[in-house]
């Protein structure tokens, strides 16, 4: 299986995997948790920075 994420494709052996349907979805929703996670830092950065507040 081939899976695209931005402009890269990652390959994926899920015939390897007992329940392959399992694995996919557990895959994408890592994928998804990552994602989050960077927008939750990007709006924490622009928070503060965008505020004006320096941290020494």
């Amino acid at each position: 299986m081939i899976i695209s994420v931005g402009n890269r494709e990652i390959t994926i052996k899920v015939r390897e995997q007992s329940r392959p349907e399992i694995a996919e979805r557990v895959y994408r929703q890592l994928l998804r948790e990552r994602e989050v996670q960077k927008d939750r830092d990007a709006a924490y950065a622009r928070l503060l920075f965008g505020q004006g507040i320096h941290l020494n």
